[in-house]
Parts: C-alpha cells; sequence; structure tokens
C-alpha cells in the first residue's frame, strides 16, 4: 500500500509545484532588478522553477515521512538483536541479585526472631 501512497504523494507534490512554480517567477522578478532568464523562455523557466520546487518539497516530506513512520518489528538486525539479549541478561542478573538480596535479609530475620 505505502507504493500508492508514494505515487499519490509525488502527485499532490507536483501539483503543488506546477501552481507554486510561476508564483516564483514572478517574485524573483520583482525582488531582484537583475534576474534573468537567459535564452529560455518562460514556459521552461516556469517548469524549472517548478522542479526544483517538486525537489525541495520531496525531500522535506520523504525525511518527515522517515522520522514518522513506526520501524517495522520484523526487520530485526543482528545489532538490535545482541542488544536485546544483553538487556535480558542484565535484567535477569538483576533479577537473581534481588533474589538473593532478599534470602539473605530473611535469614537475618529469621536469626533475629530466633
Amino acid at each position: 500500500m505505502w507504493p500508492v501512497y508514494g505515487l499519490l504523494m509525488a502527485l499532490a507534490l507536483g501539483a503543488i509545484s506546477y501552481v507554486l512554480g510561476p508564483m516564483l517567477v514572478t517574485y524573483a522578478r520583482r525582488q531582484s532588478a537583475s534576474f534573468s532568464i537567459g535564452n529560455l523562455t518562460q514556459q521552461q523557466v516556469e517548469l524549472l522553477f517548478s522542479g526544483i520546487v517538486f525537489l525541495v518539497l520531496l525531500g522535506v516530506v520523504t525525511l518527515l515521512l522517515a522520522i514518522a513512520v513506526p520501524k517495522n518489528k520484523n526487520n530485526i538486525t543482528d545489532k538490535d538483536m545482541v542488544k536485546r539479549k544483553e538487556q535480558m541478561a542484565a535484567e535477569e542478573k538483576m533479577r537473581k541479585k534481588r533474589a538473593l538480596e532478599i534470602d539473605r535479609k530473611l535469614r537475618e530475620q529469621n536469626r533475629r526472631a530466633e
């Protein structure tokens, strides 16, 4: 299903870029008197700006999706397995240590009670 979402996102970003491209060309002309399009036609410049806007928006959306999408639990790397094994060993060690401490305290209480 993710490829379909990606296609829809690309189409939406393309539409946004197609609308923003001419606006950016107009804005650039207003801001800079020395703005020159060289030997390109007006339509080529607008499409160039639209392409740049599309790439920028695509990069931002890709970054946000990479951050927001949860990690797949089925994709476990060796590094994750080693880390989890070490964590489980540390938890077991702490459990044994607590049990020994409780046993020690109970023995002391029993000695005092006798």
